[in-house]
């Protein structure tokens, strides 16, 4: 097994070896990657939250409840049966045979209710402790299953999935401080609190050290370096002087340019005008606020 002092040896062999292998260097991009991936599990996890129970959404105990009210007298509990006659449409009383058939069918009441509560709502209830939070993975505070482990004759009626998607189609995006946080934030706290009560350890994987790894903060590895981004204000900022236009850059086009002079009438030249041509390069300014001077042969500010 790998300990830190074998990784502390494995990287001090490629410590500044070459500008395309660098240990330091490596370890930056490692750490980097990681924490950018690790931050957005860890935020998905925020807002996609554990789902519910569907037997918790349409309230599964109240189906029972409305079997254990309709059930029974399919089953035999019912005394419509019992001490009953049922006539015979063809008797031959010459043989003796009777006229009707008594019948006596009684199972007696409340077989089914019990078996109902032992078999299904006991396990049921077992079941729903694996979504013992309310809706909404937690988010919907005070809305949870209440299911009932017990069956009771009664009707069906269920409005949870009805109330669970007018919460869920109203929830707003979570704002911005709830959404994006810094490795710093991260290091320090979870947002994952959700369901309550509890939540997950996330310093034991963003650490500070692994931050300060990936900036090489210190800097830890002398050989390494943090790229900073050069933003070339001083290019995208209007300039101000003659002296801050850079040179013009020659785009590969030529123009030409008529210059039209006005004089005397002729026989050869009744208008008198005289018009003359010059190819000239076609010049660009890349700095905001310059243009070609092509007298001057120079960017002047505009």
């Amino acid at each position: 097994t790998a300990t830190d002092a074998d990784s502390a040896t494995l990287n001090n062999t490629k410590r500044g070896e070459a500008a395309t292998c660098d240990g330091d260097f490596m370890n930056q991009i490692y750490a980097r990657a990681f924490l950018e991936s690790e931050r957005e599990t860890v935020m998905a996890q925020t807002y996609i939250r554990k789902p519910d129970s569907v037997l918790a959404y349409t309230c599964f105990d109240r189906f029972l409840n409305n079997v254990a009210q309709r059930a029974p007298p399919l089953f035999s509990e019912s005394t419509e049966w019992s001490g009953t006659n049922i006539p015979l449409n063809i008797a031959f009383t010459g043989a003796g045979n009777p006229t009707s058939i008594p019948i006596q069918v009684n199972m007696g009441s409340g077989h089914i209710v019990p078996n109902l509560s032992s078999v299904v709502s006991t396990a049921m209830t077992a079941y729903l402790q694996n979504f013992n939070h309310d809706f909404l993975g937690g988010a919907a505070t005070g809305l949870s299953a209440s299911i009932a482990g017990s069956v009771s004759p009664g009707a069906y009626s269920c409005a949870n999935m009805r109330l669970v998607w007018d919460i869920a189609r109203c929830q707003n995006f979570p704002a911005a401080p709830d959404l994006f946080w810094t490795f710093d934030e991260l290091a320090a706290a979870d947002p994952r609190q959700l369901p309550a009560p509890g939540s997950c350890d996330v310093t034991a994987i963003i650490t500070a050290d692994l931050i300060s790894t990936a900036k090489n903060e210190g800097p830890a590895y002398a050989t390494a370096t943090h790229d900073p981004i050069d933003l070339f204000i001083p290019i995208l900022l209007p300039s101000t002087s003659n002296a801050e236009c850079l040179p013009p850059v020659r785009t590969g086009l030529d123009v030409i340019i008529y210059t039209h002079t006005q004089g005397a009438p002729t026989a050869a030249n009744p208008s008198g005008m005289t018009r003359t041509d010059a190819l000239i390069p076609e010049m660009l300014c890349i700095n905001p606020g310059c243009y070609y001077d092509r007298t001057a042969g120079e960017c002047r500010k505009g």
